[in-house]
């Protein structure tokens, strides 16, 4: 939040990294336990994050006119780290299918961007005084999952299922630095404050439909609670994050050993804003491509995100065993 609005920046970044894996062993013959890992790539750029900090306490000026705070308009150092692993288990009761599990979540957020104060705007030599603010974010938390399906008919499947989510622990520091550019801080860093901000959680609900022995259709609808964030406009008083609702569709068709898949789905706006500039105020379309090959007891799959931001397309290459 910036000025009491919602900022952001849209920066191109390209990453890979192992984003699933699991293994899972049945227990008698209802059920199954397994173990996963998940990922989402690393995220960094554009400019190194400072790494080297003086030992000279950090001055904290408070800014009043003729003195000015401005943060130009810079790429922002920045990265983004998450990792997630679970264990679940799943067992039959006749037509239903349950399932829960726990996941730790380990997420860390930390952003760079560079400031100044100007000793006296009216002079024709200003005393400029450059800093580095750092805005991070970190979770360690354990979540539930819990999950149904019910098989309604031989060809019809429903299903639901809650994902539960922690919160990133925030923090503002600030040091000082020696000009626009520089990689690293003259002073140490001071603690401007601390706060919190909860992770959406996800509740889905979805459909599953055999129209032949090769062709089966899904529809699924993915509630998102972004409305959890208590973020407001101070001149408004309304929440600046609103909960979103997913509305996503595919079809599976197999011919023999491969299986050829399509999908869309839909990614509305997470905030309440009337302008849409910014990549949290788009509504962002997804269309899918992927296939599915069969080689003895193991798969190969491979799918692509079309996404109608750039920044949001990935592909996903993975083999599944059957041991």
């Amino acid at each position: 939040m910036r000025d009491d609005f919602p900022a952001a920046q849209s920066i191109r970044v390209d990453a890979s990294t192992l984003s699933y894996v699991a293994a899972a062993r049945p227990i008698g013959g209802a059920a199954v336990i397994g173990v996963y890992y998940a990922a989402q790539p690393r995220q960094a750029g554009p400019d190194p994050l400072v790494r080297t900090f003086g030992t000279t306490p950090y001055h904290r000026t408070f800014c009043l006119y003729p003195c000015v705070d401005f943060i130009p308009v810079h790429p922002e150092a920045f990265e983004r780290i998450e990792h997630r692993y679970g264990l679940a288990l799943a067992w039959r009761l006749g037509p239903f299918d349950f399932g829960a599990g726990a996941e730790m979540q380990r997420i860390r957020e930390i952003g760079e961007n560079v400031a100044f104060k100007t000793s006296d705007v009216t002079s024709t030599t200003p005393v400029v005084q450059w800093e580095r603010i750092f805005f991070s974010g970190e979770s360690r938390d354990v979540v539930p999952n819990v999950g149904v399906r019910w098989r309604a008919t031989p060809r019809l499947a429903l299903a639901a299922s809650y994902t539960g989510a922690g919160s990133l622990t925030t923090r503002t520091d600030a040091c000082s630095a020696p000009d626009l550019d520089s990689p690293v801080c003259t002073s140490s860093v001071e603690v401007l404050g601390t706060g919190g901000v909860p992770i959406p959680d996800t509740l889905r609900a979805g459909v599953s439909f055999a129209v032949t022995d090769r062709l089966r259709l899904v529809a699924e609808s993915v509630r998102r609670g972004w409305g959890r964030q208590a973020i407001i406009y101070a001149n408004t008083g309304h929440k600046a994050y609103v909960n979103t609702i997913e509305v996503h569709g595919g079809a599976e068709y197999k011919l023999r050993s491969v299986a050829l898949r399509a999908g869309w789905w839909r990614d509305p706006s997470h905030v309440d804003l009337p302008i849409r500039v910014l990549a949290m105020a788009r509504m962002v379309t997804h269309r899918t491509a992927g296939a599915g090959i069969d080689f003895g007891r193991a798969r190969f799959d491979v799918a692509y995100d079309d996404a109608s931001l750039p920044n949001q397309r990935r592909a996903v290459a993975g083999i599944t065993f059957g041991l």
